[in-house]
């Protein structure tokens, strides 16, 4: 629901009811399936099934006396994720070809998020909204978990180095040679690692770039390590 209420209008009785509704919404699986662009240009992705985003957005927008977009473009949500703000149609076929072979997304809801800040700078979480079952803590401790480390007997290892939810680092280490690689953790055990963040390895190798080759098998190994952990793996190619 944006925009919502000015920060100086989010009380405690208003993060109360947030709460409230929240807490009524029953967490559920949904998957990212089509690039469709708006009028506007703005490209982005549909979830699938959108009732539950439709059925909480109206809920928050009654409550509040609020309409999507202050109503600027009619009272109906559609529900979606931004890619790109107002593109060219040859942009839009560009998106659309690249990510066709990672559609459909398969996620998870388990919480709403409270954000504060402004689309010419940036929009930072300010409270977590668990649904219904889900605690708190549940959606916290998981920036707490205990230093995973894999070690291979095949001269490499896998450690999650750091988790500052939802961004994550995966060290890998072969040999005397290390690179962090950038992932995401897309719920509690399952993470997206990033494809385009294996470019060069730590120094004091840094100055030797990584070709396709060994970057698939750097994926791979991490890949394979996490599974071993008990994590789901995916990629992303960004």
């Amino acid at each position: 629901m944006y925009p919502f209420l000015p920060p100086p209008h989010v009380t405690k009785p208003v993060i109360q009811e947030l709460e409230r509704l929240a807490g009524s919404v029953t967490p559920f699986d949904f998957a990212l399936t089509q690039v469709h662009e708006f009028e506007q240009g703005v490209v982005y992705l549909e979830p699938e099934p959108i009732d539950p985003f439709v059925n909480l957005s109206n809920a928050i927008g009654r409550k509040f006396g609020l309409l999507p977009f202050g109503g600027e473009f009619g009272d109906v949500l559609v529900p979606h994720l931004t890619l790109a703000m107002p593109q060219v149609h040859s942009a839009t076929r560009h998106i659309t070809d690249t990510l066709a072979p990672l559609l459909p997304i398969r996620l998870h809801a388990d919480q709403a998020w409270l954000m504060v800040g402004d689309n010419k700078t940036r929009w930072n979480p300010l409270l977590r909204l668990p649904f219904h079952g889900v605690s708190l803590s549940e959606l916290t401790d998981f920036s707490e978990r205990p230093v995973d480390v894999f070690e291979s007997p095949h001269g490499f290892s896998v450690k999650i180095a750091e988790v500052r939810y939802p961004a994550v680092i995966m060290r890998y280490t072969e040999g005397d040679y290390q690179i962090d690689v950038s992932a995401e953790a897309m719920a509690r055990l399952n993470f997206a690692v990033s494809a385009a963040s294996i470019e060069h390895w730590s120094p004091p190798h840094e100055s030797e770039p990584i070709d396709d080759a060994t970057r698939e098998r750097i994926l791979e190994r991490i890949e394979a390590a996490l599974e071993f952990g008990g994590y789901t793996v995916g990629r992303n190619p960004y």
